[in-house]
């Protein structure tokens, strides 16, 4: 799973794209009445807002600073990872600073939680960090 390095900037246009099609829905939504405004973490699990605030912040800051280690080690697909990561965590918090809450607009059904693109922006960037976690721990420990 090598991308090359040229590679960087055009998918960074399209993680920006998503940030801006996410941000667009979610006033859409809002607008229109029909969004959900979600006060939790996690599947709503709930915590007060000051302290989901602090905690997104803190953890924004902590993956700017393994976005700045990967970019010098030159690992682009963990740059990838990282910052699809941050910028679904980036519109959330800017949802949680504006309306106290994350605006989620895709409603699956009665069963399932609600969420919108930042959301499959974080988990795509999870996803994608952890595989290339386990991949590089596998390869140091048959080292």
């Amino acid at each position: 799973m090598h991308i090359q390095r040229k590679m960087l900037p055009v998918v960074v246009a399209l993680t920006v794209l998503f940030f801006i099609f996410d941000r667009l829905l979610k006033i859409r939504a809002r607008d229109a009445g029909e969004g959900i405004i979600n006060s939790g973490i996690a599947f709503s699990i709930p915590l007060p807002s000051v302290i989901t605030i602090l905690l997104t912040a803190g953890i924004i800051i902590y993956l700017v600073t393994l976005l700045l280690k990967h970019a010098i080690k030159k690992q682009t697909l963990h740059v990838v990872a990282l910052v699809t990561l941050l910028t679904g965590a980036l519109s959330n918090l800017i949802d949680r600073l504006l309306y106290k809450g994350v605006i989620d607009y895709i409603q699956p059904g009665s069963f399932l939680p609600s969420f919108n693109i930042a959301d499959i922006l974080i988990s795509v960037g999870i996803f994608l960090w952890l595989t290339l976690e386990l991949k590089s721990n596998k390869r140091t420990a048959q080292d």
